[in-house]
């Protein structure tokens, strides 16, 4: 599940462990076929390709959050794509995450502003996001039902901030290798405050994105330049309060901000010289 910690175990612990760690497997074809719902799969191909890639002599360890869901869509799909990963995986091991609803809300929501959204968090909620989403009970009933409860692992992501040793222990137990001597223990990417999620929101606006048809500059990488910045360890230098759910509610932008930006030649007199500015760009000036 989205925001579970999953990043922190991406970089910081499954590159240490002894395993055939396949990062990214979902991002190369054919295997991206299995989370594009728009895709029929060609279960055999796959099938074909996975001898290819999996290792024999040590556990193969994919992690990967769209597993779950794709975050930004009112779709409920986990459950179709979970039928796809059963039939790819028939005796996998699942590593599942959890989060309380209301933390999980703010999280998405910032990680849609660093993926360059522009909408405020009413905004969000009503174009993006499925709150049923963040129901995870099925899902697990599901796991448990494919898998066998003994073949699901469930943590949460205050017990891994609370006692992050014992439930990489744990995590390590269950995978079936001994735990690394030496992981990064310092999280993977800094949040950001308030503030700064604020002035995201601006400056996403300058940027098109797959959650901003309205932006001037192509962009179509997973975090946007400012925000590589700002989870950077810069702002450890600079006091961040915690976002709170009040902090999202007392964001108002009015939907007359949010255009596509025109590019529209001035009617310039004749008596007027030439070096006034030919452009304006609609609602930033």
């Amino acid at each position: 599940m989205h925001k579970t910690g999953t990043t922190f175990l991406q970089w910081n612990v499954y590159p240490f462990l002894d395993v055939n760690y396949l990062w990214h497997f979902f991002y190369k074809s054919p295997f991206n076929d299995i989370l594009n719902l728009k895709k029929e799969v060609d279960y055999e191909k796959i099938k074909q390709k996975l001898t290819k890639v999996l290792s024999k002599d040590k556990v193969n360890i994919i992690s990967e959050e769209n597993i779950y869901t794709y975050q930004f869509t009112k779709k409920d799909d986990r459950f179709k794509r979970l039928d796809r990963i059963k039939k790819v995986f028939p005796k996998a091991r699942i590593i599942f995450g959890s989060r309380k609803a209301e933390d999980s809300r703010i999280s998405w929501y910032v990680e849609y502003v660093a993926v360059g959204g522009v909408l405020d968090y009413q905004g969000f909620l009503d174009k993006y996001m499925n709150l049923d989403k963040l129901d995870y009970e099925l899902y697990i009933k599901k796991l448990h039902e494919f898998y066998g409860k003994k073949n699901v692992f469930i943590y949460s992501i205050n017990e891994l901030r609370k006692n992050q040793d014992q439930v990489v222990k744990n995590i390590c137990r269950f995978i079936g290798v001994d735990p690394p001597e030496n992981y990064r223990r310092k999280p993977a990417r800094i949040g950001y405050g308030f503030g700064l999620l604020k002035l995201s929101l601006f400056l996403n606006r300058f940027f098109k994105t797959r959650v901003n048809e309205f932006g001037i500059i192509p962009f179509w990488g997973p975090i946007l330049p400012q925000n590589v910045v700002f989870h950077s360890s810069i702002v450890k230098y600079f006091p961040q309060k915690k976002i709170t759910m009040d902090d999202l509610l007392s964001l108002r932008i009015p939907e007359e901000e949010i255009v596509k930006p025109r590019i529209v030649p001035p009617v310039i007199p004749k008596e007027i010289k030439r070096d006034v500015p030919l452009f304006s760009v609609k609602g930033f000036v």
